[in-house]
């Protein structure tokens, strides 16, 4: 369950990320590829939140 929170918050902060990036006149490449990166950075993140707090 833990897992499945991870993978939607950072679905969550790519959306986000792809969100600013759109509003901010990059093309629709570089903003994927910002949403891309704030999946890749964001989801880690909370697992390795998530394994401090004995989550997982």
């Amino acid at each position: 369950m833990a897992v499945i929170v991870a993978v939607l918050i950072g679905i969550v902060a790519a959306l986000t990320v792809g969100i600013i990036g759109a509003a901010a006149g990059v093309g629709l490449p570089a903003a994927l590829g910002w949403g891309g990166g704030g999946f890749i950075a964001v989801a880690p993140l909370v697992l390795r939140i998530e394994q401090a707090l004995d989550l997982l």
